[in-house]
């Protein structure tokens, strides 16, 4: 008798949150059927699991339709109502954060926002979790082009204990493109601090090295644009800084490397391959 109940009441908890279902299911028709306050209110702990598989069984007969505006910021709704039932189900903020956001261009993205909040709560619930540091990192660098929030969470992540190699001198790169070169030295050398790997203590003082030398051409740009401002025009050489007083620091970079001046105004060395930029 008791499992007949349960099957009942299983029955009945279907037929008060869920629609029939369409003949065709098309992107715009995926909507959550948002729980009815009579069942919020009445819904015994025992049938709770059944109603999240019923919503997380939704959400993966539909992650395979066409992405869409109504279907993608659905899916983030469908989140929400999953993460109120079971604010523990790490998949959801692992999945629908990453198949929120819609491409709408090569670098452009609808959602990233919304994922972002998503993956946000989701480090909150599992801050030892490096799935949802990296996924949240890389939307909130490729997405939303917060370049210094995503360094943060990079950084935070780089400290985990199964960090990959690769994040800490990306929080300091990115931490430099967003234009502070001398916080992302700072990292690295913190974390050169604390490192005993031979291989990693390397590769990180390459960088160090290099980020000594992008603080120098940071502060050269600045230069070169108070220059720009003031005079109408870019600098037309590295020497036409120094000749009018508006670069007074050292002559090359701290690896020895001779400083130049492109027509834009841009520092350059020749100690430097490239500057600490974000290719698209």
């Amino acid at each position: 008798m008791r499992t007949l109940g349960a099957v009942v009441a299983g029955l009945v908890l279907v037929g008060l949150t869920l629609k029939p279902p369409a003949p065709l299911v098309r992107g715009s028709d995926f909507r959550p059927v948002l729980l009815r306050p009579v069942v919020a209110s009445t819904v015994s702990r025992p049938f709770l699991p059944l109603l999240i598989d019923l919503y997380w069984l939704r959400v993966l007969n539909a992650i395979a339709l066409p992405d869409s505006e109504d279907k993608n910021r659905s899916l983030y709704e469908y989140a929400l109502v999953l993460i109120e039932l079971d604010p523990r189900f790490e998949t959801v903020y692992e999945y629908l954060g990453l198949n929120i956001p819609l491409r709408t261009g090569r670098t452009t993205f609808l959602y990233g926002d919304l994922a972002e909040d998503l993956l946000r709560r989701g480090v909150k619930q599992f801050p030892q979790s490096m799935k949802l540091h990296l996924y949240l990192g890389f939307t909130l660098f490729q997405m939303e082009h917060k370049y210094k929030e995503a360094a943060q969470v990079f950084s935070d992540g780089g400290k985990l204990p199964d960090a990959p190699s690769f994040m800490t001198p990306l929080a300091a790169r990115l931490l430099s493109t967003g234009g502070s070169a001398r916080e992302g030295l700072d990292l690295l050398r913190e974390v050169l601090e604390r490192t005993t790997d031979e291989t990693v203590r390397n590769e990180l003082e390459g960088r160090v090295k290099e980020l000594e030398v992008e603080v120098v051409l940071q502060d050269v740009d600045a230069a070169a644009a108070r220059f720009q401002a003031e005079r109408g025009r870019a600098p037309a050489s590295f020497e036409e800084l120094i000749s009018t007083g508006y670069w007074q620091g050292p002559r090359e970079d701290p690896s020895g490397g001779t400083i130049t001046i492109r027509e834009d105004g841009k520092a350059f060395s020749s100690s430097l391959q490239r500057r600490y930029e974000v290719y698209e």
